[in-house]
């Protein structure tokens, strides 16, 4: 079997489909859109790249999810006690 290689980034990629997908939740994707101020096709690459997401876009995803500040910097922050395997 073929050994896999998780990115660094892989655990921060899940917390922020987590949150997006909290945020989503209860909007059609058309009114996602219009509230982060993009278009569809650009929504789905954010979903598929999150790592693509510009400042402007986290201001207005902390500011309409109504997260806690711990949720929120889980999706952006690395995990200081986790040891870097590089």
């Amino acid at each position: 079997m073929p050994k896999v290689n998780i990115s660094r980034t892989a655990k921060l990629d899940d917390a922020f489909r987590k949150v997006y997908s909290f945020f989503c939740a209860g909007i059609s994707d058309d009114q996602a859109c219009k509230i982060m101020g993009y278009s569809k096709p650009t929504h789905y690459k954010r979903q598929k790249h999150p790592e693509q997401l510009t400042l402007g876009e986290l201001r207005i995803l902390y500011r309409e999810a109504r997260l806690p500040d711990e949720v929120f910097m889980r999706m952006i922050r690395e995990d200081p006690s986790e040891k870097r395997h590089d």
